[in-house]
């Protein structure tokens, strides 16, 4: 190990030598999971692993510091939560938390007054209002809180797990400062990150982590990855958007909680030479979450994608993609692993992520009312770009011909994989969304070979798109298959149907090459879906690094 990496004897990372399959295998092999302590979450440390920075192999050290004596990660609370869990899933998910009583700590041992937060207050707020900092949040005065305090805390929670004990002069609680008034409560979603931003603190109070007692050795950062209030999806924007956050532990010497900053007490010292890796790699993914270090990309399977070799060299620049730090990648790997009560939430979240990196930040480019698929091809524009293994899913596009007839429905639907390790398959190739919902980008073009109906299969996850596929293998007549390698070995291919058209709208001015190099005109080409299979020896690759328009 050096720095939480694996290294072979020769300073290689490991997972540039073997596959992600050959390293799933190893950690079954090893046991690696079923070693975990009764009472930790299996889902949540193999998730955990898989969205760190080098990905899957991580479990290994992660797992080690699990085990050491003093992780209390097997506390009756983790045994009667998690006992049931396996790697595929925690029951926790399935849990509908809004409908789970408020926990009021001090009430079982004391007689507590209720304080009334009225919505009618909230909803009284001109419109113009709710998005300035503040707003929404109350003051602390116990006879009668009123909206728009000036220094306020921030509320990070786990639905449920309220509490009194907070000593401040405002408070904001998306329980309780979101207004219900319809267009008003759209105004306050699409400026929720604010909200954070603006905080003096955010504090997190997870009863797990409450009830955990705090050391300094890295136990209570892997206790905060692994703990309920880490896998909620809101999470991921409250972290990302607070400037300070702190962390409500248990004191080791009793007495009152003890409040823990994020980034200097538990994810700074990880620093240290001699930090244990695994405390090295949770932080590093911490730190990423809360700071947005770029080139967080899942591998593809294709380690050469955007290589085309004898094509003209020039360095191809989305400028789309400036508008955020996202990709639709780093998207999925930090929403895929995390849950919501209600799954459009997600798409919510996805949103204002992306928005939260915007130079010039305005919520206001999307609805969060608004369907799904509309949400999600707003944040595709927004982002601009897509990698080449994003292309390759199953699911049925949104519309059967034209602009987005590439696209799943839900950004969702871009798929996930278990193995996400950065920048060692960082391929700095991505095809270009335009505003229009045309793909861009260069491939390589084979030709359809006649046994194509036996040799590929459909890569998809509903009859219809399957038949689609197979009318299209038998026709043979004006459909290719697209890759971004010229290897013939078994993958994934992108089944077209070519048309007669070139186009130089590019709207593209959506591609900027070095040197003012402008691309040639894009071949227009049809999506019909994707293909797995082998090519054979002597399958004729007519165009190399093709500029395309889907």
């Amino acid at each position: 190990m050096a720095g939480g990496m694996t290294l072979d004897p020769n300073g290689i990372a490991t997972q540039a030598i073997f596959s992600p399959s050959m390293i799933e295998q190893v950690v079954y092999s090893c046991g690696t999971i079923d070693k975990a302590p009764e009472g930790v979450c299996k889902h949540r440390l193999w998730n955990l692993a898989s969205s760190s920075a080098r990905g899957l192999v991580e479990i290994f050290s992660i797992s080690e510091m699990v085990r050491q004596e003093g992780c209390e990660l097997s506390s009756k609370f983790h045994l009667e939560k998690h006992g049931a869990c396996n790697v595929q899933i925690c029951q926790l998910n399935d849990e509908n938390t809004t409908k789970v009583p408020q926990l009021h700590l001090l009430c079982k041992s004391q007689n507590c007054g209720t304080i009334n937060f009225s919505q009618a207050k909230l909803n009284k707020i001109d419109i113009a209002e709710i998005s300035k900092p503040g707003a929404t949040a109350w003051t602390l005065n116990e006879k009668d809180p009123q909206p728009g305090a000036k220094n306020y805390l921030a509320i990070s929670h786990v639905w449920a797990n309220g509490t009194g004990e907070l000593g401040c002069e405002g408070i904001w609680w998306d329980a309780i400062s979101i207004p219900s008034d319809k267009d008003k409560r759209v105004k306050a979603i699409q400026n929720m990150h604010d909200n954070y931003k603006k905080a003096k603190h955010t504090v997190v109070f997870d009863l797990e982590l409450a009830d955990f007692k705090w050391t300094g050795d890295g136990h209570s950062c892997l206790a905060l990855a692994l703990s309920t209030w880490f896998s909620r999806g809101w999470t991921a924007l409250e972290l990302r958007s607070s400037e300070s956050v702190k962390v409500v532990f248990k004191n080791p010497n009793g007495g009152r909680r003890v409040l823990k900053d994020l980034d200097s007490k538990i994810v700074q010292p990880s620093m240290h030479l001699y930090a244990h890796p695994g405390w090295k790699s949770v932080a590093e993914h911490i730190r990423w979450l809360r700071r947005n270090q770029s080139n967080f990309n899942r591998p593809s399977e294709y380690p050469d994608f955007g290589v085309f070799p004898g094509s003209i060299a020039f360095t191809v620049t989305p400028i789309e993609s400036q508008r955020s730090d996202f990709t639709i990648d780093s998207l999925l790997s930090i929403l895929e692993p995390r849950y919501t009560c209600w799954a459009r939430d997600r798409i919510i979240i996805a949103a204002l992520l992306v928005g939260t990196n915007s130079k010039t930040p305005d919520q206001t480019w999307f609805d969060p009312e608004q369907p799904c698929a509309d949400i999600s091809r707003k944040i595709l524009i927004k982002i601009g770009s897509i990698s080449y293994h994003s292309i390759f899913h199953d699911e049925v596009p949104i519309f059967e011909s034209g602009p987005w007839s590439w696209c799943p429905p839900s950004l969702f639907g871009f798929g996930s994989r278990a193995y996400s390790p950065g920048s060692v398959y960082s391929v700095g190739a991505f095809l270009s969304v335009g505003t229009d919902g045309h793909l861009y980008g260069n491939w390589n073009v084979f030709e359809l070979p006649d046994d194509a109906a036996d040799r590929l299969r459909p890569h998809a996850s509903h009859p219809h798109l399957k038949s689609r596929i197979m009318v299209a293998l038998r026709e043979h007549t004006n459909f290719y298959l697209l890759s971004a390698r010229e290897s013939r070995q078994i993958s994934k291919y992108l089944l077209a149907k070519a048309t007669e058209q070139y186009t130089n709208d590019q709207k593209s001015k959506c591609w900027q090459g070095a040197g003012g190099y402008s691309p040639p005109p894009a071949k227009v080409f049809q999506y019909v879906g994707i293909v797995i299979g082998q090519l054979p020896p002597d399958a004729e690759c007519i165009a190399h690094g093709q500029n395309c328009r889907l």
